[in-house]
């Protein structure tokens, strides 16, 4: 499943890309939304839970509010580059997103609905198994999640550790 426009001067090419090849698939083993033509953008959890995977190329911002959308509800994100998953390691479980190569995608080398479908049933399951595990990371709670952090403590405590591994490195 994709949802995207093309806007922005990042990422365009992959993004013409897999809305080609979402758009020409057989069988609509792949949808393809625009949020232009969506009259509520409510309609997108909908979505995103109806899917197994969800395509999220690059875009103008690593922080790409999509990617985390597509977590919350359960799809798995297919991403191009590292992007997403470096610029808060501690919001994406390691082992959740499938990431190709841009590059190789770019060049022709591959279609990604065909890599996607030579992923075995039981590597999905454990991906969407480490998505329910680790989902409460992703949203602000109202009230204390008591032993599980939200993603305010997450993004306190993935930055401080960080702040003391630099500090260690450098030798602050």
């Amino acid at each position: 499943m994709y949802v995207g426009q093309q806007h922005g001067k990042y990422g365009l090419a992959t993004r013409d890309r897999v809305y080609a090849e979402c758009r020409d698939a057989a069988n609509a083993t792949c949808q393809v939304y625009d949020p232009r033509d969506m009259d509520h953008k409510c309609g997108f959890a909908t979505i995103h839970r109806s899917a197994i995977f969800c395509f999220k190329p690059g875009g103008d911002s690593p922080y790409r509010k999509g990617f985390y959308d597509a977590m919350l509800a359960g799809c798995i994100p297919v991403i191009f580059s590292l992007q997403n998953e470096l610029v808060a390691p501690w919001f994406v479980p390691r082992g959740v997103a499938v990431r190709l190569s841009e590059r190789k995608y770019g060049n022709g080398t591959f279609k990604a609905l065909d890599v996607l479908r030579r992923i075995p049933s039981e590597e999905i399951a454990r991906r969407q198994s480490i998505i329910r595990k680790h989902g409460h990371r992703l949203q602000y709670a109202v009230d204390d999640l008591g032993e599980e952090p939200d993603a305010v403590e997450t993004l306190f405590v993935g930055a401080l550790g960080l702040a003391h591994d630099l500090a260690a490195l450098y030798e602050v």
